[in-house]
């Protein structure tokens, strides 16, 4: 139970931090490049309409930012997700809430939005399987979860850990069950 209770609250503040960096840079700082007419809130699904049109009057630049806020809210979520949880489950989530947001999105928008934005859906998968991998990797666990893919940290140290030695001395004896 504590193991899903952290995993949990792993997904939810990865989904938070993922979904403010997307917040903060399609929302804030794209609009302050190209901003809204007056009058027209992007959260007011009555105004999706007069939304649409602003949108298709934008450049293709504008687009940029909004990939770039996308695919880095499937990283910096699945990045904070797996170092919280020190588990690829809570991060998996994260990725796959990212990309079902993302559909849902270019759904709503598909009119007025280019083409070439359909690239952002792999890159949910690479740059958020690079922030779970960061995510594990930065609290010690291996890419299949802790302690997963190779020896405990200290045999990790280098040749002249403890654990390296007895290691060779096993080795020499002939007490390596592996041989």
């Amino acid at each position: 139970m504590k193991a899903f209770l952290i995993g949990f609250i792993a997904a939810v503040v990865g989904l938070f931090v993922g979904a403010s960096m997307n917040w903060l840079l399609a929302v804030n700082i794209n609009t302050s490049i190209w901003p809204l007419p007056e009058g027209i809130d992007p959260m007011d699904p009555a105004q999706s309409e007069a939304l649409a049109e602003w949108i298709a009057t934008l450049p293709g630049q504008a687009f940029i930012l909004v990939f770039v806020a996308h695919v880095l809210q499937a990283g910096l979520g699945a990045f904070v997700a797996a170092a919280m949880a020190k588990s690829r489950t809570p991060a998996v989530v994260v990725i796959a809430l990212s990309v079902l947001g993302g559909v849902v999105n270019f759904i709503n928008l598909w009119e007025v939005t280019p083409l070439w934005m359909l690239l952002e859906f792999p890159v949910y998968f690479l740059l958020g399987g690079v922030g779970l991998r960061a995510g594990l990797r930065i609290r010690g666990a291996g890419p299949h979860g802790p302690h997963a893919g190779g020896p405990p940290s200290a045999c990790r140290s280098g040749p002249s850990s403890s654990c390296h030695l007895a290691k060779s001395s096993e080795a020499s004896r002939g007490d390596n069950p592996s041989r």
